[in-house]
């Protein structure tokens, strides 16, 4: 058996884009979604956190911020 990693969808849209800090990304289909870079995991019932998929051990943690809707 192989175990393989993967990015849903909606943060694999968020990587290929590259957005700086300050922007957001807007995605559209069964789900839409609004994907944002977040400084801090500071959890809420309001979006989800997701540790950011692509980064360093070494570095500081980043994590997106993800909003949806029906």
């Amino acid at each position: 058996m192989i175990v393989t990693p993967f990015t849903s969808d909606y943060l694999s849209t968020y990587l290929s884009l590259c957005p700086s800090p300050s922007d957001a990304v807007l995605s559209f289909g069964p789900i839409d979604s609004l994907m944002t870079p977040a400084p801090q995991y500071i959890p809420s019932r309001l979006y989800n956190i997701f540790p950011h998929p692509a980064q360093d051990a070494s570095e500081k943690r980043r994590y997106i911020a993800m909003l949806t809707s029906r």
